[in-house]
């Protein structure tokens, strides 16, 4: 069966970066037309191949849906790990206000003193 390489991708279940990378490799064998299309002739052979050298992600369940729980349960998971990031945001923003507002009355203080000395009244 002779077909273009997103359909290739399509029909392997992998992307068409994998594709293309298994077309340069030699894993696939395709053959460009004149105006420069690829084109792969995917027996039954070559199908194998190309998922056994992609078998890695195959294996990880890419191109496979999630079941419903398991997307939801990423879902939940995702969400908390936002919501901690979000708190750790707020407790480092209100320690930077916080440092702020003591560099600005130590910073008050010291120019204070410097006047004070500057003036002659600190003695």
């Amino acid at each position: 069966m002779i077909v273009s390489i997103p359909e290739a991708a399509q029909r392997l279940n992998v992307s068409v970066d994998t594709i293309r990378r298994q077309v340069r490799s030699g894993v696939l064998p395709a053959n460009r037309d004149e105006k420069g299309q690829w084109w792969l002739d995917l027996s039954g052979d070559e199908q194998a191949t190309a998922k056994a050298a992609d078998g890695d992600r195959m294996g990880l369940g890419v191109g496979t849906p999630l079941q419903r729980n398991e997307r939801e349960s990423l879902i939940n998971a995702l969400e908390d790990q936002v919501d901690d990031l979000k708190a750790r945001l707020d407790r480092s923003e209100n320690e930077r206000r916080e440092d702020a507002e003591k560099f600005r009355a130590e910073r008050d203080r010291l120019l204070e003193m410097i006047e004070r000395l500057a003036t002659g009244k600190g003695q």
